[in-house]
């Protein structure tokens, strides 16, 4: 089985194509990239954070764009009861499951022996791909626009980016872009 992870940065060339082919395709709340026929069409699984900067992008998100909540199964972070009625009316998500931490941090450092970062709060990206190499242990996961180079505000994502080289050089995944 192989498995393709599609982050929130914009596309380095076009890999509709490639990602197409994967068993499982998984994609990050931030739908809102003009150039989504760079990035294949296939979702099986989305995880979405609920926090107030998605609810702000949920207006921005292409119409054709919301075909990808349509049938995938869908992972909640909730941060708040109301923005998750909101997202859920306006993608017309009808089922999802939550994404908890869980001590994402703890795991990370004790399973997958990278240092830990005093103060550091995980990312939904992070988490969801804690929770994809716990459910897959022995799967082929690529990444692609996973880096931190996105629009995410303040969050610093250096560790984040350090650790997806750490699992890269394990060979735990591969990152293309």
């Amino acid at each position: 089985m192989k498995i393709a992870i599609i982050g929130n940065s914009t596309p380095l060339r076009n890999y509709s194509k490639e990602i197409d082919t994967y068993d499982l395709v998984i994609r990050f709340s931030k739908l809102n990239f003009i150039n989504s026929n760079l990035i294949g069409k296939k979702t099986d699984r989305i995880y979405i954070n609920t926090n107030d900067n998605f609810i702000e992008n949920l207006n921005f998100i292409p119409p054709q764009n919301k075909e990808f909540y349509k049938n995938a199964e869908v992972f909640l972070r909730i941060w708040d009861e109301k923005n998750t009625k909101q997202i859920c009316e306006n993608l017309e998500i009808t089922k999802y499951k939550i994404l908890e931490e869980k001590g994402t941090i703890d795991l990370i450092t004790k399973k997958y022996g990278w240092p830990k970062v005093d103060g550091y709060f995980t990312s939904t990206g992070l988490m969801a791909l804690v929770n994809i190499l716990e459910e897959f242990p022995d799967t082929e996961i690529h990444t692609f626009c996973f880096n931190y180079n996105g629009d995410f505000g303040e969050f610093e994502f250096e560790p984040e980016f350090e650790f997806l080289l750490f699992l890269e050089y394990h060979k735990k995944i591969k990152i293309i872009s």
